[in-house]
């Protein structure tokens, strides 16, 4: 089945606006960072769960195309304030957690971090 069929059969609408199918297709392929990299590029804000692997990279690519990043944090505030200085301090991201700056990981926090909140 191909993007735009899927994109139909699941949600409803009928074509991708500009640049995400070639996102998602990156993402499939296995580069996270491309997306990240053209949401930098095209002034999209990136929304991140901030966790190691393909939101971190995406992140990063994001902050690095001079873009605007938002991470959702499931563990410490404290360390990720650390390694993301320079881009706090330019105002291009944005880091929020319902739990304690100084908390550390846990299973049940990053579970808890992708539950809709509406339900």
């Amino acid at each position: 089945m191909s993007l735009t069929s899927s994109l139909q059969v699941h949600f409803g609408f009928d074509s991708f606006r500009a640049g995400q199918a070639e996102a998602i297709q990156s993402l499939l392929n296995n580069h996270p960072t491309l997306v990240g990299n053209a949401c930098g590029l095209s002034g999209q804000v990136l929304y991140s769960g901030g966790a190691k692997g393909v939101d971190t990279l995406s992140m990063e690519a994001a902050l690095e195309a001079r873009g605007t990043a938002v991470g959702v944090l499931a563990d410490s505030l404290t360390r990720a304030v650390k390694s993301q200085k320079e881009a706090l301090s330019r105002g291009d991201l944005c880091l929020v957690t319902p739990h304690s700056p100084s908390a550390g990981f846990s299973v049940g926090a990053a579970m808890g971090r992708n539950r809709d909140p509406q339900k």
